[in-house]
């Protein structure tokens, strides 16, 4: 087993580590993820002599050749040193990320390790995964979550248990843990990737964090009880957000009275919704929509699961979208207003001025010859195959490719509307494009339609 050598303090500041913030105690068992790394190798260790049961895993994803056979080979040897017959993984990195499109590198190793890493612990019966996260780690996470724009929750950075998921270290410094491994004679292998700065966590980690520490020389501590502070913070703005949730949601209302005497009520929906895909620019607008005087019709907000309506009312309801709607809702311009819509919709007969291109934009309303006002027309969900002849073009594109241009995600994409004649002819991609048909001509009247989601 262990040649120890001098007891030192880290091992005790783990042990009270883990007491303080209710990690499982070392009647437990642990999956270790080890990398050969100081990190991993001291995680192991301090485990072991903590009296925890550990079952090692390595994930080898063959991206640095030698180098990452060398590591797998020195997890074996150190492993075994300590009577334990580590657990390996071969992962074929390029193939996931073509199957998932999208997805990096890094994100694909992320994604490949803790799925293995959950299977095998249930697999084996195991209490928790332990990853090496330490303090350093956790600085990083936070200057990268501050620079991209976050809230509390990005600015807690990683907490000490998430799930499964247990981070006994992160209460100590890298340089600590160093200094562990070199006083009790350890050794541990170094990934060459982490000198390469392209990658924004390297850069810090190896130019910006190394600056502010030589300018400011507490700040590394500062920043470590500012991590702690709001994780502290967020923990009771959950608290507080649950039990307004509780209190405003009743089925599928909202208490708009009681959200609107909020100053934040816009950050209240957010927190209120935002586990169902809503974004807080969404929400911003639908507090807009109560606010306003007046309730020019209903407001439609989407997300890939649920629907956020603002009735005209003043009401605001939440739904769950179970399927695609593909009804067809008939109407003319003419007979709009007792039409019945899943959308507020609405057109203006202009007959008193001459008609400008800059009274409409093509996506939130279009023009339409006054001709047309009897002509039956149809709103209803896109479909596979629409077409749409927009204006200034000789020809006609596929619907499919302006939301492509638009760069709409799948959800998004699938709840379009749009507005056809009888014969299916798209007269307005709504949100998107305007067609040529029905154009208004030189001096003749024409409405206005618009459109409010």
């Amino acid at each position: 087993m262990f040649q120890r050598g001098p007891k030192i303090d880290l091992e005790s500041q783990v042990s009270r580590y883990i007491q303080e913030q209710g990690l499982p105690g070392k009647d437990s068992s642990a999956l270790v993820g080890v990398s050969g790394g100081a990190d991993s190798i001291a995680l192991l260790t301090l485990l072991l002599r903590l009296g925890y049961r550990c079952v090692a895993a390595h994930c080898d994803f063959h991206l640095r050749g030698a180098e990452a056979e060398r590591d797998r080979e020195w997890v074996e040897h150190y492993c075994r040193e300590l009577g334990l017959e580590p657990i390996v993984v071969h992962f074929d990195v390029a193939t996931y990320c073509r199957e998932h499109k999208g997805v990096s590198v890094e994100m694909a190793c992320r994604e490949l390790r803790y799925a293995w890493f959950e299977q095998l612990r249930r697999k084996r019966g195991l209490d928790f995964i332990a990853v090496a996260h330490h303090r350093d780690d956790n600085i990083e996470t936070f200057l990268l979550n501050a620079t991209r724009g976050t809230g509390l929750a990005g600015l807690k950075a990683m907490t000490p248990r998430a799930g499964h998921i247990v981070r006994p270290l992160l209460g100590v410094s890298r340089k600590q843990i160093e200094e562990y491994l070199r006083e009790q004679g350890i050794a541990w292998v170094t990934d060459s990737s982490n000198a390469d700065c392209e990658y924004r966590r390297n850069a810090l980690r190896n130019i910006a964090v190394p600056a502010l520490a030589r300018t400011a020389p507490q700040a590394l501590e500062g920043i470590a009880t500012t991590i702690e502070n709001v994780r502290r913070n967020h923990s009771l703005y959950s608290e507080l957000v649950e039990h307004e949730r509780r209190r405003l949601i009743v089925g599928k209302t909202i208490d708009t009275e009681r959200l609107l005497t909020f100053d934040s009520s816009a950050t209240l929906l957010y927190e209120v919704v935002r586990d169902h895909g809503f974004s807080y620019e969404q929400c911003r607008e639908a507090i807009m929509a109560l606010r306003a005087e007046t309730h020019d019709g209903s407001r439609y907000f989407y997300s890939a699961s649920h629907l956020l309506h603002v009735g005209s009312d003043g009401t605001l309801s939440i739904e769950e979208i179970s399927e695609r709607d593909e009804g067809e809702y008939q109407f003319t311009l003419a007979g709009i207003a007792e039409a019945r819509l899943p959308l507020s919709l609405s057109a203006e007969l202009v007959n008193d001025r001459q008609f400008s291109p800059t009274l409409v934009d093509g996506k939130s309303s279009i023009a339409v010859d006054a001709q047309a006002a009897d002509t039956p027309l149809v709103l209803r969900h896109w479909r596979e195959g629409d077409r749409i002849q927009p204006f200034g073009m000789a020809g006609a594109r596929l619907l499919s490719d302006v939301y492509n241009d638009l760069h709409l995600p799948a959800h998004e994409k699938r709840r379009q509307w749009v507005v056809t004649r009888a014969d299916g002819t798209v007269l307005w991609a709504i949100g998107a494009r305007a067609s040529s048909h029905y154009s208004v001509k030189r001096g003749a009247a024409f409405y206005i339609v618009s459109i409010k989601r």
